[in-house]
């Protein structure tokens, strides 16, 4: 079962700008360095058979949505500060909801 989480932007036409700056910041992590950019969607690869990943961010109707697989928490907390950061730092208004 998954987790999933909304982050509802109040400047909308600016969240493939935010994705794509995500992706950037979470790449030059360490503990994120294995993300890839797959079809404007960012993936976190898991070596698990059935899943293949363990978390994905996108552009959900105008929305970035944030799924994971909900058996890491301590990452996804982590997963979750960074990405608000990344909005913070680009002076941007937001809220995020646990769907």
């Amino acid at each position: 079962m998954g987790i999933e989480y909304s982050i509802v932007l109040e400047e909308k036409e600016k969240i493939d700008l935010v994705i794509q700056e995500i992706f950037s910041v979470l790449k030059s992590k360490e503990m994120y360095k294995d993300v890839i950019m797959d079809q404007k969607v960012i993936v976190f690869p898991y070596d698990d058979f059935n899943w293949n990943r363990w978390c994905t961010i996108e552009n959900d109707k105008g929305v970035i949505y944030i799924w994971t697989i909900g058996n890491r928490s301590v990452q996804e907390s982590k997963l979750l500060e960074e990405v608000c950061k990344v909005i913070v730092n680009l002076s941007l208004q937001y809220e995020l909801e646990e769907r």
